[in-house]
């Protein structure tokens, strides 16, 4: 008979963030989606807490999960706890708390950056990663998430170098200058801004009918492993018709088919539309779109105490409406397409300042008062309520 033991330790404090969300791709995803949603980011920070503590003091390596099992051995999962903690401080500005992993954080930058080669890359030698088959070597997966964790300037390299093609597994490769379509790599190329030109960021070369199936799991749409980032990349990009039709094929499929839970529950499924994994109670595994649609459709965001506008109008929709709120303030925003004007709402906290990209030219107002527009077609406003109208 076999008896389970249901009374381990999860981490270092509480509540906290269990499972796969202390680490690997979720912290991509949670982190945002907890931003603009709930602003809950306590259980985040405990989350990561557990896993600085479980760091290998003598390596730098970071445990690809959480207590009791802290194993160790996956590169990319250690990048991710690391992405987390940038999320985290970018939208929780919280110094207390990152002066008390600092060190850690530090140590285990120095740990992945070991591990670079002549090349300019990393050689990726911790193999396990999730949903992912040949992820070793020099690929573009780990590169890409390496460079956003640490900030290494390895862009040449990823562009750039030969040695990437031939030390690169079947599976992995998926690097910005040889684009198989879009897969985690490719969206994080974009992302991270890891391309050099607009032919770089990638064609809907692997979609079908209920989104993209990808290469790096075989006859699978993996629902956050790719799913996840790839309508931020498409929007970050500029293809904001190509994201909304990724959308609407991928999650009104998830949200209405009699096979699941009509719920983001979902966390993939085959390529024929049959369910794969939907076990883990978690709102994140699918909650790409979350914040994909605050900051880019929306198109408000914030870093400290500055925030920015920078709606994307040009994907088919009359408008959109929406805001978050965190220890400052609450932030609003709204827009509107009509005939030949363009409507713009704006709401924030006294004391923030703000760049408003204007993507649509004409005569612009605010607040009333006809304002001129310098040649990078921004406006700055401060904190308040502003309404903004171009005539085209």
């Amino acid at each position: 008979m076999f008896i389970a033991n249901n009374n381990a330790t999860l981490g270092v404090a509480g509540p906290t963030i269990v499972d796969g969300a202390k680490r690997d791709r979720d912290m991509g995803i949670a982190v945002p989606s907890q931003f603009v949603s709930t602003f809950d980011l306590i259980p985040t920070r405990n989350a990561l807490s557990a896993m600085f503590a479980a760091i290998n003091p003598e390596t730098g390596a970071l445990p690809d999960s959480g207590p009791p099992l802290c194993q160790l051995g996956s590169d990319t999962y250690h990048c991710w706890t690391l992405i987390g903690t940038h999320n985290y401080y970018l939208y929780s500005g919280d110094d207390d708390w990152l002066s008390t992993i600092w060190t850690n954080y530090t140590h285990a930058i120095a740990c992945l950056e070991g591990n670079v080669d002549s090349t300019g890359l990393m050689d990726v030698t911790g193999l396990p990663d999730w949903a992912r088959l040949g992820g070793g070597g020099c690929n573009a997966e780990g590169n890409a998430i390496l460079y956003k964790a640490s900030s290494m300037r390895i862009i040449w390299a990823m562009n750039l170098s030969p040695q990437l093609e031939e030390k690169t597994l079947p599976h992995s490769k998926s690097s910005s200058t040889r684009p198989s379509g879009w897969n985690d790599a490719n969206s994080f190329a974009v992302l991270y801004n890891l391309t050099l030109s607009n032919e770089q960021k990638g064609p809907e070369k692997n979609w079908n009918d209920l989104g993209p199936v990808v290469p790096e799991l075989p006859d699978t749409t993996s629902r956050f492993n790719i799913s996840g980032f790839e309508p931020q990349a498409h929007f970050k990009a500029g293809k904001d018709d190509r994201a909304l039709d990724l959308l609407r094929r991928e999650w009104d499929y998830i949200l209405y088919t009699n096979l699941s839970v009509q719920s983001t529950l979902l966390e993939g499924f085959m390529a024929n539309g049959s369910l794969w994994y939907v076990l883990f109670p978690l709102f994140l595994y699918s909650s790409g779109l979350t914040s994909a649609l605050t900051l880019y459709v929306m198109g408000l965001s914030l870093r400290g105490a500055t925030w920015s506008v920078s709606p994307l109008i040009n994907g088919g929709l009359p408008g959109a409406e929406g805001g978050f709120e965190t220890l400052l303030g609450w932030f609003g925003m709204k827009w509107a397409l009509k005939d030949n004007q363009f409507f713009m709402e704006i709401s924030t906290p006294k004391g923030t300042n703000d760049q408003v990209k204007l993507l649509r030219n004409g005569s612009v107002v605010v607040d009333e008062e006809a304002v001129d527009v310098g040649a990078d077609g921004e406006i700055a406003l401060t904190g308040g309520k502003h309404g903004v109208v171009i005539f085209s």
